[in-house]
C-alpha cells in the first residue's frame, strides 16, 4: 500500500485524496513544490481505514506539483525506554547521526549510523607538524611530486601532460589541439576557400579583391552613397545656425515660431514679463525683488515700509504695478530711490483697494504714482 500520492494543481479543484488511513490529521504532511505546507488546508478521514481527503482553501496554482503523505511515526519500546539505551545514545550523540530514508512507497526508517569517518582528517595529520604525509595527501586530495612527475611522464589522465608544455613540446600538433589553435597553413588555406572564418582575402584592406564586400562588411558607405545622402538632406539646409536661408521657416523646425522676442526698436532690454507676477501677503520692511517679478499683488499683514530693492543695469527700463489690499493696515513709507510723481496722493491714505504703478529710471532712481481703485 502506498504511503504518499502526487498530483498536478489545474487551478480549480481544491479537493485531493488519499488512500492510506490516519490515526490523527497531524500524521498527514503535505508539499506543493516540494515545500511543506503548514497552514492553508484541512485534513478529512482520521481514524478510516478507507483514508480521506485534503481540502484546500484556495485552489493550488496550475502546474504546481501536490505530494500527500505519510509523516511516519517512530516507536520505542518500553525495554529501551527503561533501561535508557537507546536516550542515552541520542543524548550522548558520540559518533552517532540519524537520518530518515523513505522507500518509494513513502515509508520511512530512521536510520542510525556511524559518522566516524577514518578517512577524516586527524589532529596529528594537519600541515604544521604532519605524522604520516602520505595520509595527508590522501584526505587533501593532492597528489606528491613523484606522482605527478610519473603522471606525466606517462602521459596519463591528469590535465598536466607533456605534449601540452608550451617550452619543450613533444608534438606541436598536439600542442595546437590542446591549445584549440589552428597553424598558419590551416589559417592561410581557410583564407583561400573563403571559409567560415571571419578574416578572408577578399576582406583585406592592403590588397582588396572586392571593395563592395569590404565595405559591406565594415559597415561603411562609399563616397557616391555618402554624396547622395547629403543631396537627400538638402531639404534641411535651412535649419544649420551658422548659415540659415530662412530665419522664419528656422524657428518654427526649432520650435520658436510662438514665442516672443526682442527686438532693436525696443526702448529697454529687460525682458517683457507681463505674466512674471508675485502673488503674496507682506509686512513689516519689504524689498521687492524686481530681477525676477514685474508685477506684484500683495496684502498687507501689518503696515508696510517699501525698502529699496536691488536693482541691476539691465533692469532700467522696466516699468510695472504694484496692486494693494490694505486689510485695514497702511504703507508706512518708502526707501530713498522710491519717487512720487505729481500729486497722486500718499500711499499712506490708502482707504480702499490701491495701486502703485513705477518706472525704474536709473539704479537709485523708481518713479511711482499711486493711485485709489474706486470700489
Amino acid at each position: 500500500m502506498t504511503l504518499q500520492h502526487s498530483y498536478g494543481a489545474n487551478g480549480i479543484s481544491d479537493s485531493y485524496a488519499f488512500s492510506f488511513p490516519i490515526d490523527q490529521e497531524a500524521d498527514i504532511q503535505v508539499l506543493i513544490d516540494n515545500i511543506e505546507q503548514l497552514s492553508g488546508f484541512t485534513v478529512h478521514g482520521a481514524a478510516s481505514p478507507g483514508g480521506g481527503v485534503v481540502v484546500f482553501l484556495a485552489p493550488p496554482s496550475a502546474g504546481k506539483t501536490i505530494l500527500i503523505r505519510h509523516r511516519g511515526r517512530v516507536a520505542v519500546s518500553s525495554a529501551d525506554a527503561s533501561s535508557g539505551y537507546l536516550g542515552d545514545k541520542l543524548v550522548a550523540g558520540t559518533g552517532i547521526s540519524l537520518s530518515p530514508l523513505t522507500d518509494p512507497e513513502g515509508r520511512q526508517t530512521l536510520v542510525i549510523g556511524n559518522t566516524e569517518d577514518s578517512n577524516a582528517l586527524d589532529p596529528d595529520q594537519n600541515l604544521a607538524d604532519l605524522t604520516d604525509k602520505a595520509a595527508a595527501r590522501d584526505n587533501l586530495g593532492v597528489y606528491s611530486t613523484t606522482q605527478v612527475n610519473d603522471a606525466i611522464a606517462a602521459s596519463s589522465a591528469l590535465d598536466l601532460k607533456k605534449a601540452n608544455n608550451l617550452s619543450d613540446v613533444a608534438s606541436v600538433e598536439q600542442a595546437r589541439t590542446n591549445l584549440g589553435v589552428s597553424s598558419a597553413t590551416q589559417v592561410t588555406d581557410a583564407i583561400a576557400a573563403s571559409s567560415t572564418l571571419d578574416l578572408k582575402k577578399a576582406q583585406n584592406l592592403a590588397d582588396l579583391a572586392d571593395k563592395a564586400v569590404a565595405r559591406s562588411n565594415l559597415d561603411v558607405y562609399a563616397k557616391g552613397e555618402v554624396y547622395a545622402k547629403a543631396e537627400a538632406d538638402a531639404a534641411y539646409a535651412d535649419r544649420t545656425l551658422s548659415n540659415l536661408t530662412n530665419a522664419a521657416s528656422a524657428r518654427t523646425n526649432l520650435g520658436l515660431d510662438h514665442v516672443a522676442y526682442v527686438n532693436v526698436t525696443q526702448d529697454w532690454t529687460q525682458p517683457q514679463r507681463n505674466q512674471a507676477v508675485s502673488v503674496a501677503t507682506v509686512g513689516g520692511s519689504v524689498a521687492l525683488d524686481m530681477a525676477v517679478f514685474q508685477n506684484f499683488d500683495l496684502t498687507l499683514s501689518t503696515d508696510v515700509t517699501f525698502a529699496n530693492p536691488a536693482l541691476s543695469a539691465a533692469m532700467v527700463g522696466q516699468r510695472g504695478t504694484i496692486g494693494i489690499v490694505p486689510a485695514g493696515f497702511a504703507i508706512a513709507g518708502m526707501g530713498g530711490v522710491w519717487k512720487r510723481v505729481g500729486e497722486t496722493g500718499a500711499p499712506a491714505e490708502i482707504s480702499g483697494q490701491g495701486r502703485i504703478d513705477y518706472h525704474i529710471r536709473a539704479l537709485d532712481r523708481i518713479e511711482y504714482a499711486y493711485n485709489d481703485v474706486e470700489a
